[in-house]
């Protein structure tokens, strides 16, 4: 397969970390408990010292770490993988117990196999190559795991007809499947 040359949209992401880090809105709160129980992780809002976390869960294109920060407390150790070193760097500056943040590609995350509980990709899906995403993402699951793109920006913002038109077409199919 041949992938992309991401060295333009690395360099367009350099050079102002602090101000995107700023200006992102962060993932929604009822992400994590949707997603902790989709692998299999028990949620109890009222007994969270009781709790089984997830050993590891990967954020792909972790940008500054916003979407990384984010599973704080919610997983035994969280790896942000992220190609740029601007937004790595400005992901650094914040440091957490638990949480690291290293060079990689979506499709080349440089990870064990079956070594993740969740891999999530936070607002970036739009920037990756996806089937080999997709790929690195299974090999990467252990089994049971699960990935989840989530874009929450609402509605969705495209300038694209078909894009619109086939979000339309999966909402409807969402609400047929209630």
């Amino acid at each position: 397969m041949d992938l992309p040359d991401f060295a333009p949209t690395i360099e367009r992401f350099t050079g102002f970390a602090d101000h995107y880090d700023a200006v992102r809105p962060a993932p929604p709160v009822a992400l994590a408990e949707l997603l902790l129980g989709m692998a299999g992780f028990e949620q109890n809002s009222a007994k969270d010292a009781d709790r089984v976390l997830p050993a590891l869960v990967v954020d792909l294109g972790c940008g500054t770490g916003l979407s990384t920060r984010y599973w704080s407390g919610k997983a035994e150790r969280v790896i942000g993988v992220e190609p740029s070193a601007s937004m790595r760097e400005q992901a650094s500056t914040l440091p957490l117990p638990g949480i690291s943040y290293q060079e990689g590609f979506s499709h080349a995350t440089g990870l064990r196999n079956a070594s993740a509980d969740i891999v999530c990709c936070c607002q970036a899906l739009h920037w990756m190559e996806p089937v080999s995403t997709f790929l690195e993402a299974a090999r990467v699951l252990r089994d049971g795991g699960v990935f989840a793109a989530c874009d929450y920006d609402w509605p969705p913002a495209t300038l694209r007809w078909e894009a619109d038109a086939a979000y339309d077409r999966c909402l409807e199919w969402s609400w047929e499947l209630e």
